[in-house]
């Protein structure tokens, strides 16, 4: 399979003048701004950008972080259980092997009871 060619950075055509890092460094100064707001800021300094566009590298902000933090959390817990509910579905199956070799449910909990008054 062939393999993809990285692009390289465009150059703005305004000289030199990041539109999308513009934004970002706006957002960071002011993180409730509304996109109007950031367009008519960033005309004054002679960038030149429109609502829809701040719209979308709000967006992949707002996305590229929740994708971290979903990463960090299904590192914890791989299938989604807490280690409390797999012991707990673990003893159970384990219980019910054991109440199928003790000869049903009454056997084991007949077993249990005398294992209780011997500890």
């Amino acid at each position: 399979m062939a393999r993809k060619k990285k692009r390289a950075a465009r150059k703005s055509t305004n000289g030199g003048v990041n539109k999308s890092a513009a934004i970002r460094d706006y957002l960071d100064k002011d993180p409730k701004a509304k996109p109007l707001e950031i367009v008519s800021a960033l005309s004054d300094k002679g960038v030149d950008v429109t609502a829809s566009f701040v719209s979308n590298v709000k967006s992949k902000i707002k996305k590229s972080g929740r994708r971290r933090k979903r990463r960090a959390t299904a590192s914890a817990s791989s299938n989604g259980r807490s280690s409390a509910q797999t012991t707990s579905v673990t003893a159970l199956v384990g219980a019910k092997k054991f109440a199928e070799q003790s000869g049903g449910i009454d056997e084991a909990q007949k077993a249990l009871d005398i294992l209780k008054k011997l500890q």
